[in-house]
């Protein structure tokens, strides 16, 4: 005679160390899956780390003598020598400073920079365009954000003068706004 209660036993048994055994499964899976992801992310990083520190050593050979005092501070965001007095200047500095000034002009009016034909940095944030000068740094922003609820850009110049100074003039732009100002083909 067949004991029931044994063999419901038996088969209550075997699903629930079925349904063990797949959670136990799964769950090796999910972590599987995990430690492979935290190993992509860790490839990339290094990848990137690698990449920064090539373009660092890139750089190194770049000549900077002809950057500017650290006294010497813009006062104003207005090209082409900012404020900075201009009597107290080397020839080469000043000579820096109207290069900075133009290429700061030409990313307000739209136009690429002057001092090296390709960027250094080219991010994929709508446009930012960085461009190592030799004795300044000059950054084209032009990035997708949101502001107060309206999409758009900002937009505009900013050089870091390799001693610690910088000038910006950065701001957002609607959509409209961009268009009307690519459309007017001084935009890029």
């Amino acid at each position: 005679m067949i004991n029931y209660y044994k063999v419901s036993a038996f088969f209550i048994s075997a699903t629930l160390l079925a349904g063990c055994t797949q959670q136990a499964t799964q769950k090796t899976a999910e972590q599987i899956r995990n430690e492979a992801a935290d190993k992509a992310a860790a490839a990339v990083d290094a990848a990137s780390n690698a990449a920064f520190n090539e373009y660092v050593e890139s750089k190194k050979h770049i000549d900077r003598s002809g950057v500017l005092r650290k006294e010497m501070k813009p006062l104003t965001k207005k090209p082409p020598f900012f404020g900075i007095n201009t009597s107290l200047l080397s020839a080469k500095e000043l000579a820096v400073l109207k290069a900075a000034g133009e290429d700061f002009q030409r990313i307000e009016d739209g136009a690429y920079p002057t001092c090296t034909s390709e960027p250094d940095v080219a991010l994929a944030d709508g446009g930012t365009l960085e461009y190592d000068c030799g004795s300044y740094i000059i950054v084209r922003y032009k990035s997708l954000t949101t502001e107060k609820g309206i999409d758009g850009y900002i937009y505009g110049p900013s050089i870091d003068f390799a001693n610690g100074n910088t000038v910006s003039n950065v701001n957002f732009y609607s959509y409209a706004q961009m268009s009307n100002f690519l459309s007017t083909g001084s935009g890029h």
